[in-house]
């Protein structure tokens, strides 16, 4: 008895599921699990346009090699100078764009251990100001 009333209600919502689709234009299909990944940036044949750094880790090892980059304990919640950090972060990018514009590959990184900052420059230009 308890089997045919489950049966019969189950019977019962699908059909209204079932209506609930055709009434609101839902439509359903198999999902296609693919094996699709993001694309990988190459350089150019001539090598006149390398990769930077961030182009250069594939998507799955960014927890491994770029975890670094984030390490920054100023922009922590309820942190002094997390403002003045990243005004000083942004006025030391812009001098250095500002001082050699054509000789960067990519963006700067700053790392700031206790009272030292560390610049991660990679060089990518010609070495001549344009």
């Amino acid at each position: 008895l308890m089997r045919k009333m489950a049966a019969s209600g189950c019977k019962k919502m699908l059909q209204q599921v079932r209506s609930l689709a055709q009434c609101r234009c839902i439509s359903t299909s198999a999902s296609n699990y693919k094996n699709i990944r993001a694309g990988v940036p190459k350089t150019t044949p001539d090598r006149s346009k390398p990769l930077t750094y961030e182009e250069w880790c594939h998507p799955e090892h960014i927890g491994e090699r770029k975890a670094w980059n984030s390490w920054n304990t100023s922009s922590l919640c309820d942190e002094p100078r997390a403002a003045e950090t990243a005004i000083e972060d942004m006025f030391i990018r812009k001098f250095i764009y500002g001082t050699w514009h054509n000789l960067f590959a990519s963006e700067t990184i700053i790392k700031r251990r206790h009272n030292i900052i560390v610049l991660a420059v990679p060089f990518g230009g010609n070495g001549y100001p344009a």
